[in-house]
């Protein structure tokens, strides 16, 4: 699905960082493993968390559908400090995506996965 016009996308791309070996590899295989690689946030998409997320320097995020973890990674990798991702997910298969990937990239600690609905717990993040 196309969301920008092509010539503001071919600028974009031109103009932004490629993404890197990790989230790559997780792309690849989201691509190759899921029945709907099309759910995963794109490079652009994932660039543009990174980068609100360390203008806003927050404490606390939370993400609701965290599907292979692109996301979640770019989300991680913007915050400073003791900032940390709460991420829901109610697909538990794809838990091997995240225990894999997030472990590569080194941010594990700063994600805690919850595999069951987010009104089931949210109210109790601190």
């Amino acid at each position: 699905m196309q969301f920008l016009p092509p010539e503001l996308e071919a600028y974009v791309n031109a103009h932004t960082t490629p993404d890197d070996p990790i989230l790559q590899a997780l792309k690849r295989e989201t691509e190759v493993k899921t029945m709907m690689p099309q759910m995963l946030s794109g490079a652009n998409q994932g660039r543009f968390l990174t980068m609100l997320i360390q203008m806003l320097q927050p404490k606390v995020c939370v993400e609701v559908g965290t599907f292979t973890g692109y996301g979640a990674l770019c989300i991680a990798r913007g915050l400073r400090g003791e900032g940390h991702l709460h991420s829901f997910e109610i697909n538990e298969e794809l838990k091997r995506f995240h225990d894999k990937h997030f472990e590569e990239a080194g941010l594990a600690n700063r994600i805690t996965m919850y595999y069951q609905p987010a009104a089931d717990v949210i109210l109790n993040i601190e």
